[in-house]
């Protein structure tokens, strides 16, 4: 069986990074993904709203979000680019095979839709 995810099993150093942070705040280790969606999210989130400055509009947000190209979001999941006719992030995935003694085996690199 293959899947597609939108971040390797393989990246161990944000792997390890999840991890101290599931121990600090008491987080179950079973919503992975979700928890990986949701960092990438505040990453992008605070990136945004530092570069919108101190004198914050909705204009201002979307402009900034506007000027994120191959930002890395802590290495929770790819690099994202938005623009003015780019509303989604991350456009690709990785392809990931179900293993029943390793549990997902990654089977490619980063795999772009443009």
């Amino acid at each position: 069986m293959f899947l597609a995810f939108p971040a390797s099993p393989a990246e161990r150093s944000a792997a390890n990074a999840l991890s101290e942070l599931r121990r600090e705040f008491g987080l179950d280790a079973r919503h992975e993904g979700a928890q990986r969606a949701a960092l990438t999210a505040a990453a992008v989130l605070t990136e945004g709203l530092s570069r919108a400055g101190r004198d914050l509009s909705r204009a201002r947000f979307v402009q900034a979000l506007e000027s994120l190209n191959n930002f890395n979001p802590g290495g929770f999941g790819p690099a994202v680019s938005y623009g003015p006719d780019r509303r989604f992030g991350a456009l690709g995935g990785y392809i990931v095979s179900f293993d029943r003694e390793r549990g997902l085996v990654p089977v490619s690199g980063w795999i772009p839709l443009e």
